[in-house]
């Protein structure tokens, strides 16, 4: 089972149990 999420405008297929490491989006 996976998912797809969408993080900052950019698509990451994520499945069970994975951790996913995205940079932190700048405060405006």
């Amino acid at each position: 089972m996976y998912a797809i999420v969408e993080i900052a405008g950019q698509q990451f297929k994520v499945e069970k149990d994975q951790q996913i490491f995205v940079h932190r989006l700048e405060e405006k």
